[in-house]
């Protein structure tokens, strides 16, 4: 269990651009999922998946909250891998990657979207380079070692 964030003791790397307030909870939620999909990526891997995240809360075909994307089942399968994992291993806090994790996650949501770039034009999924399989959407991105979809 990772002891809660607090939006306020993350400081924004881009200030003057600062929309919006972050609630602790979507931070929380946004943070490990990049920390347990992207971790050990580069900061533009771990912002991708990021972007994910908000393209599908944009999407008529998701939850509208960081929490209920991240967390989604559909047909008895968790969207997003790490969620439905039985052992999950902890956290390491004081680790680089989870650090610059919510540091990325911090800015994707109190950033206003109009004032970002979306690396992924647009993603809704991904997959691994070596768990490709045939998708009836289409390859929008490649970074890192994931392949990003858009429908």
């Amino acid at each position: 269990v990772i002891p809660p964030l607090r939006a306020s003791s993350v400081k924004p790397v881009v200030a003057e651009t600062v929309k919006k307030p972050v609630s602790n909870q979507d931070l929380q939620c946004m943070a490990e999922n990049i920390y347990r999909e992207a971790g050990t990526q580069s900061p533009a891997g771990k912002m991708a998946v990021g972007y994910v995240v908000l393209n599908r809360m944009s999407s008529r075909l998701f939850p509208h909250s960081v929490c209920g994307v991240v967390h989604q089942e559909q047909d008895n399968v968790c969207q997003f891998s790490w969620v439905c994992e039985p052992n999950l291993k902890p956290i390491n806090m004081a680790s680089g990657a989870w650090r610059q994790s919510v540091d990325i996650a911090y800015t994707l949501l109190s950033v206003d979207r109009k004032a970002q770039v979306d690396i992924t034009g647009g993603a809704t999924h991904f997959l691994q380079k070596d768990l490709q399989k045939e998708y009836r959407i289409t390859p929008v991105a490649t970074i890192d070692n994931h392949v990003f979809y858009k429908r």
